[in-house]
Parts: C-alpha cells; sequence; structure tokens
C-alpha cells in the first residue's frame, strides 16, 4: 500500500509540474484545453490507485 501511495505522489507531482509549464508557456483556449486534459489524467490516476489498493 505504501508503495501505491508514492506512485500517486509522484504521478501527481509530474501533473502538477506540467499544468504549471502549459499554464506559463501556453495562452488561449488551448492552455484551458491542455489543463482539462491533466486534471482529467490526474483523477483517473488517482481513481485508478484507490481501486488497486482495495
Amino acid at each position: 500500500m505504501l508503495a501505491d501511495r508514492e506512485k500517486l505522489r509522484w504521478g501527481l507531482a509530474a501533473y502538477g509540474i506540467l499544468a504549471a509549464l502549459a499554464g506559463l508557456t501556453l495562452r488561449g483556449p488551448f492552455r484551458i484545453a491542455v489543463l482539462i486534459l491533466l486534471a482529467g489524467l490526474a483523477v483517473k490516476t488517482w481513481i485508478g490507485i484507490l481501486r488497486d489498493g482495495s
């Protein structure tokens, strides 16, 4: 279970870094689309870890 939490932390940190870079470098509706995509992937990762843990 601890390994799953560690994977979740690293995965969410990677999504956070990508979102920060996208927010700083992109403009307009493309930035919003990329941020929504990254948020969806983060939620999907979180749900996958929850399913594997139970």
